[in-house]
């Protein structure tokens, strides 16, 4: 038998018989979204727990459009109240 990693042919022959080798070949899309603009990036200053400024909303709202038809099984989501509000539309 011939196993495929990261593109290489790697056949079990050449594994040692006392290696147990297991592969999982997991077909996934992974999409990373940045949070809309929030009150502290409009004022250049990157600290602090802002909120979406009414752009920020908007641009969050695009993307869940953009997504609406994607089958999401898990999100994971920053804590910060800005990335909560992006997530949330």
């Amino acid at each position: 038998m011939t196993y495929r990693v990261n593109g290489a042919a790697i056949s079990n022959e050449i594994i040692h018989p006392l290696v147990q080798l297991e592969i999982r070949v997991i077909d996934m899309d992974l999409y990373l979204i940045h949070h809309g603009q929030s009150t502290n990036k409009r004022e250049d200053n990157h600290v602090g727990f802002s909120k979406l400024t009414d752009l920020g909303y908007k641009q969050a709202y695009s993307t869940g459009q953009v997504l609406s038809n994607i089958n999401l099984i898990k999100l994971y989501c920053n804590p910060m109240l800005r990335a909560v509000q992006t997530a949330q539309k």
